[in-house]
């Protein structure tokens, strides 16, 4: 039986390979050009689109976190406890897929952050998260049987 840490790094890294790889013609103009550096400059867009399917997996409390250093910032997601960020390599220092204890010393230590708050978009952008959520799905779904094509 995987551990929570191993159940999360597993879901993060499949969930980030899906980002990289899956079409995004069912994504916004805005999520298609937000996520076309990944991992740069993306991480509010892939934190929320992740926050879905940690969701789906059974994660119940799955927070958003905006934090500060210098003039850079960074989103990652707060999940039962444990840091889960899948952008962290857009900065020297950071990997791919971090999970980590919410309350340990950690490369996400750095940042001033603000108060978490709930892991979801705002009213007026929910369908597109949904729509580009559904493909992801799909496509997540469809890769474990290996036929993987995401529509």
């Amino acid at each position: 039986m995987l551990t929570t840490k191993q159940r999360l790094s597993q879901l993060a890294t499949v969930f980030r390979h899906a980002l990289m790889v899956c079409p995004k013609d069912n994504f916004s103009v805005y999520q298609r050009k937000r996520l076309r550096c990944f991992p740069k400059q993306c991480c509010d867009v892939a934190s929320l689109l992740l926050a879905y399917h940690l969701r789906g997996q059974g994660f119940l409390k799955v927070e958003r976190v905006f934090g500060r250093l210098g003039e850079e910032s960074h989103v990652w997601l707060e999940v039962d406890g444990w840091i889960v960020d899948i952008t962290a390599d857009q900065f020297a220092g950071g990997d791919p897929v971090i999970v980590t204890p919410a309350k340990a010393e950690s490369w996400h230590s750095q940042f001033c952050v603000a108060p978490p708050e709930p892991a979801a978009p705002l009213p007026a952008v929910v369908a597109d998260y949904e729509r580009a959520y559904a493909a992801l799905k799909k496509w997540l779904d469809s890769s474990s049987t290996r036929s993987g094509t995401c529509s």
